[in-house]
């Protein structure tokens, strides 16, 4: 899984591999928490919309922001990529 993240260290010197893949897990668990979701559920729904990728290739802006931000902003970012809703629809998740 490291190889991934090869690009994060290659865009900067100042941020640990490891440090990365943590935040990614964390920002992972917090959309799951936020839309009750499981955490491989949160995690393929941000993967299928590219927001994975958006948090690798952003870390080095992302990590310093507050985490309720960060959620907002990757489900809008899932919306654009074609979203159209969260996977389990027996909860509101917009109230």
């Amino acid at each position: 899984m490291q190889e991934r993240f090869y690009h994060i260290r290659a865009a900067t010197d100042k941020y640990s591999v490891n440090d990365a893949i943590e935040y990614v897990v964390f920002i992972v668990h917090e959309f799951a928490s936020t839309y009750h979701l499981t955490r491989c559920e949160a995690f393929d729904y941000l993967n299928q919309f590219k927001a994975i990728t958006f948090l690798e290739e952003n870390y080095g802006f992302e990590h310093t922001q507050n985490p309720y931000w960060t959620v907002k902003t990757l489900l809008e970012l899932c919306m654009r990529n074609g979203a159209y809703s969260l996977p389990k629809k027996d909860v509101n998740y917009y109230e």
